[in-house]
């Protein structure tokens, strides 16, 4: 016979019972620690659908013709009168102007003109590397020597 008060199912559901209030406690401890409870997954999920229900009812699609662009159009090479550049006085940032030179490019075009000296003509260029034919072609009309 057993002297508990509890008898043996009360005992495992007291067992239980204390279990469960444990990892309760220690999840509650976790979420206040790392941010991420229930409730505020909860909260961030309602807060996600309603910025999806605005998108969806804001946006407008875009029609495939608008969203085409003719880079020959605005490609200033193509400008009957672009602005022409020195390609023996220009500094760095001047050059970066020219399309198809980037910074890199030129520095290189910089240095080469500081140990070889100016540059006679555009076939020149060509000695520099990075720079070919096809990318000659693309700003040779806004350069001067």
């Amino acid at each position: 016979m057993n002297n508990s008060v509890f008898g043996k199912n009360q005992a495992r559901f007291s067992a239980i019972l204390a279990i469960l209030f444990a990892v309760s406690f220690v999840f509650g401890l976790y979420s206040k620690i790392s941010g991420i409870g229930f409730d505020k997954r909860i909260n961030e999920q309602a807060k996600s659908n309603k910025q999806t229900e605005l998108t969806k009812s804001t946006v407008k699609p875009v029609p495939k013709e608008a969203l085409s662009v003719d880079t020959d159009s605005i490609n200033i090479g193509n400008h009957p009168n672009p602005v022409k550049i020195n390609i023996n006085t220009a500094n760095i940032d001047e050059l970066v102007q020219l399309p198809g030179i980037g910074k890199v490019l030129a520095k290189r075009i910089v240095d080469y003109r500081n140990t070889k000296g100016s540059f006679k003509n555009e076939t020149e260029l060509l000695k520099i590397q990075g720079i070919g034919k096809k990318k000659l072609e693309r700003f040779k009309k806004q350069i001067e020597f």
